[in-house]
């Protein structure tokens, strides 16, 4: 089962890709991993991924996961 970890690094591995796309084929990007992701665990949050995926921390664990990027 995947954990709060793994999802902050394919959040920030998915995010790398932005600069290398257009906005639209990112969202589709972001769109296809988050429906790879659905029922990886349980507690799976699919807006918080799409949100992380921009790089932006949603609450104090991801403000703290991106400190160490």
């Amino acid at each position: 089962m995947f954990q709060h970890r793994h999802y902050v690094e394919l959040a920030k591995m998915v995010q790398s890709a932005k600069a290398r796309m257009r906005p639209v084929d990112f969202d589709a990007y972001v769109e296809e991993w988050t429906d790879m992701l659905t029922g990886t665990n349980p507690r799976f949050d699919r807006e918080r991924f799409r949100t992380a995926c921009q790089g932006v921390p949603v609450n104090k664990r991801d403000k703290e996961c991106r400190a160490t990027i």
